[in-house]
């Protein structure tokens, strides 16, 4: 039943804004799942935040055959900034014919919160044997906070 007082308290999920995925990229994995990798490009005039994609597959007839969601790599997304995402199906999809991949989310960020402005340097790598790595460096905040 419709309760209008109930519904004059509810807040919209915001619509996500309308960011670029690219370079989308299926792959098998070791244990029988399926991953998808690709990038968001924050082509908006905003820096953002929470962005979450959702992939959907789907059959000959268009029908969803599974769905799943995963994060940017990035919790900010700056403007003209692309940042990696993966999504993993954990168990093998049945057989798809299409896919499709949106952004469920994507929020203008507040970028007070960010140390943004970070230099590195001495930075100083030494191979420790077959891709094994040390780095080390220092990092110095150049910025304002």
């Amino acid at each position: 039943e419709y309760d209008e007082a109930l519904a004059a308290t509810l807040t919209p999920t915001p619509t996500p804004l309308p960011i670029a995925v690219e370079n989308v990229h299926f792959s098998e994995t070791m244990i029988g799942g399926l991953s998808v990798l690709g990038e968001v490009w924050n082509n908006t005039d905003t820096p953002l935040e929470q962005v979450r994609i959702g992939v959907t597959l789907l059959d000959d007839a268009g029908q969803v055959v599974a769905s799943a969601e995963g994060l940017a790599a990035l919790d900010l997304v700056d403007v003209n900034e692309r940042a990696p995402f993966a999504v993993l199906f954990g168990e093998r999809p049945g057989k798809f014919a299409r896919y499709q991949v949106v952004v469920l989310r994507a929020v203008p960020a507040y970028v007070g919160s960010y140390y943004r402005d970070l230099e590195v340097g001495d930075l100083t790598v030494v191979n420790e044997g077959y891709a094994s790595y040390t780095v080390t460096g220092r990092v110095k905040n150049i910025g304002p906070e």
